[in-house]
């Protein structure tokens, strides 16, 4: 019973969660959505999402650790493109701003995207912050599907190498 109703209760908080983020849900949603927006940016739309089937992931998997470790790997993924975000939709880093400057925007990859680029950007540079992020990805990737990637890009190679020798 205690699992049903934290599904119930999880289900309830996103659908408020993501009507709030279309103005739908008063004064009080206009609080969450401006929260939300404000902690991660234009991937505070997933964030109703992602609570939601993380909620329900866990309590079908309890005592899983692997289920734990992915969705740890989820929230790494979430950080990750927050950062990208930011790097790509709002306007990278801004030497001017401080944190609660990429709060207040609310887009790009919001506070979290700004903490990532004033700690990357700051110290390896703007490559170098894509690097680490697309790596924090990749790594993401790996740890949530259980595929290796580098198998993977070498079935997509082989294939397109049998494809120019049927050419």
């Amino acid at each position: 019973m205690g699992t049903e109703v934290a599904i119930i209760v999880s289900f309830a908080i996103s659908v408020l969660l993501f009507l709030s983020n279309f103005g739908l849900c008063g004064f009080v949603g206009s609080f969450l959505r401006s929260t939300l927006l404000g902690v991660f940016g234009v991937m505070g739309y997933l964030v109703p999402f992602l609570l939601f089937m993380g909620t329900c992931f866990y309590l079908s998997n309890r005592g899983n650790q692997k289920a734990v470790a992915k969705l740890v790997a989820v929230g790494e993924v979430l950080l990750a493109l927050c950062g990208l975000s930011q790097l790509l939709m709002g306007g990278g880093q801004h030497l001017d701003w401080n944190l609660g400057d990429y709060y207040a925007q609310a887009g790009g990859g919001g506070f979290i995207g700004g903490i990532l680029m004033l700690l990357l950007c700051g110290t390896v540079g703007t490559i170098g912050a894509v690097l680490i992020l697309l790596v924090l990805l990749a790594l993401g990737a790996v740890c949530i599907t259980e595929r290796s990637l580098v198998t993977s890009l070498n079935r997509a190679a082989e294939g397109r190498m049998s494809m120019r020798k049927k050419i």
